[in-house]
Formats: structure tokens, sequence, C-alpha cells
């Protein structure tokens, strides 16, 4: 809705409701991050199913992986479009001590040229 002029919104709407039987239409705006209720709406859809976890248990995959993708998702961050999506993380070792957990990771890239990229973006932070 970003995009439409309020007093545009409603009519739109109510056109939109004319060509199908929506449950509901719910206007999102990106620029104000409001989801005018929408996670709610498909909530409430959902149907129940089996619990295939234990409540304790956040996913089924194992710790290396989520800490690459946490890497992975910070290139991106601090990157931008600089580093492609081709880009890949590799955890080689991890070690828990009590105050903390030392990490080596490898960031794998596509073209040389991109590791300068990565390399004065870390410089930098």
């Amino acid at each position: 809705m970003d995009l439409i002029k309020k007093d545009a919104l409603l009519p739109l709407i109510q056109t939109c409701s004319k060509l199908y039987n929506f449950a509901e239409i719910i206007p999102v705006s990106a620029l104000k991050n409001d989801l005018g209720g929408l996670v709610e709406a498909i909530l409430k859809r959902l149907p129940q199913g089996p619990k295939y976890f234990p409540d304790d248990q956040l996913t089924d995959q194992p710790e290396r992986f989520i800490v690459s993708e946490m890497i992975r998702e910070k290139v991106f961050e601090l990157t931008k479009e600089e580093i492609p999506y081709s880009s890949a993380v590799v955890i080689e070792e991890m070690k828990e001590e009590p105050e903390i957990t030392h990490i080596h990771a490898v960031i794998y890239v596509e073209r040389d040229s991109q590791k300068g990229i990565l390399i004065a973006r870390a410089a930098a932070c």
C-alpha cells in the first residue's frame, strides 16, 4: 500500500474483493514495517497439526549449520549488493569454553575480486 494514495486504497480493496472470495484483504506497508494484522490472520487460519519436535527443540539443523547461516547473514547485511548470494560459509572448528565460544570459519565467494570486498569490510568493522 506504500505506492497507493489513501483515497484510492478502499476502492482498490473493493475491486479486488469482487474478483475472488478472499477471506480477508489486508494492506501492508513495507516502508512503515506494518503488516496490518497479516500474521494474526494467517495464524488463525492455519490448521492444527502434530508436533514434530519437543517444545525445547528449535530446529532439526545442527548447531554448526545455524552458526554458518548467521555468519552468511552478516556477509549480506554488511556488504549489501556487493557479494552475490552464491557465497558460502564452512565452520572448520568450534570450541566452547565457559565464557566464550571460539569459531573458525571460512567464507567462500565466486571470484577473487570479492575477497577484497569482504576483507576491507572486516577491517572497517
